[in-house]
């Protein structure tokens, strides 16, 4: 039997992520610009148990700071 007191349990992450639409409303740009930006690396997601795509809320200061900064909308390299 296993020790109870070593069992992490799981919570869920709810608002962990948002969809590919809020994201592209939070950071000022277009939804093709979020994609090109996850298939370059700059945003992480997650799939959802429907196989929807989701970007991590943690990815987005860092592709924010780059808008800020000039960078990219499209999502190429910069």
């Amino acid at each position: 039997m296993a020790n109870s007191s070593t069992t992490t349990p799981v919570e869920p992450r709810i608002g962990r992520s948002v969809t590919i639409d809020r994201a592209a409303e939070l950071l000022g740009c277009s939804r093709r610009t979020v994609y090109n930006w996850i298939r370059n690396g700059r945003l992480y997601t997650v799939r959802t148990l429907g196989r929807s795509q989701r970007v991590l809320i943690d990815s987005l200061p860092r592709a924010a700071a780059e808008l800020a900064r000039g960078g990219s909308r499209d999502g190429s390299a910069v």
